[in-house]
């Protein structure tokens, strides 16, 4: 072979490398752009309140910056008012919340939101999953051991709610509801006594407490 097709050779060579480099960063550039669009679109259709739009848009844009707080909460909050397919939108606007405590467990505060959405949705299995792994970090955390007693309750497994109550109640309590949840257990299992004594405890912890006295006057009246 001649030098001069090793010549022409090498040039179609760098002028391959060099049209495959522009190809490749001419692409980058409409993506840029498309995701940019993306994000004013979704963000124009959250403050015109079109919510089901800007839930559109921002699925397709949230992959490109999964971790921008900001973001996920706006997506989450159009999904929260979305009110068709209401199921659908409450489970997109979890994952939300699921991505945000992914990337940023030190954001406690969402976990509360999180689960009182798993409420809503009745997916008490999911409270009782996400309130355990939180509890490992966390295992005196009255909040989290509050939830994980009502869901054992809403699930019906009575056995370790009673003992998820018991464990909660034990030092008192600001959740006010869980004397009289304990208490209606223990008498579906026959031991009036036991549910007596729950209401007894919590008088004295809270003789003031509006929802003690309300919950405890609906125990009395059910003996008769």
């Amino acid at each position: 072979m001649t030098r001069s097709f090793w010549k022409w050779l090498v040039l179609a060579v760098i002028l391959l490398a060099v049209l495959g480099v522009g190809a490749f960063f001419g692409l980058q550039a409409y993506i840029d752009q498309r995701n940019r669009a993306w994000l004013a679109e979704a963000d124009a259709a959250y403050e015109a309140g079109e919510w089901q739009l800007a839930k559109n848009y921002y699925e397709r844009y949230i992959p490109q910056d999964k971790e921008n707080i900001d973001l996920l909460l706006r997506y989450a909050d159009a999904c929260e008012n979305l009110l068709s397919n209401r199921v659908g939108s409450l489970q997109s606007a979890a994952v939300a919340y699921l991505q945000i405590l992914t990337y940023h467990p030190e954001l406690t505060e969402y976990r509360a939101i999180l689960l009182e959405l798993y409420k809503q949705m009745g997916a008490w299995g999911n409270v009782e999953y996400y309130v355990k792994e939180w509890l490992r970090d966390d295992p005196e955390n009255e909040d989290l051991q509050y939830n994980l007693a009502l869901a054992l309750d809403r699930l019906g497994r009575r056995d370790e709610a009673i003992d998820a109550y018991r464990a909660l109640l034990q030092d008192g309590t600001g959740h006010s509801d869980a004397y009289a949840s304990l208490a209606n257990l223990l008498r579906e299992r026959g031991l009036d006594t036991e549910a007596a004594a729950v209401f007894a405890d919590a008088l004295e912890r809270r003789p003031d407490d509006a929802r003690v006295l309300i919950d405890y006057a609906r125990f009395l009246a059910r003996e008769r």
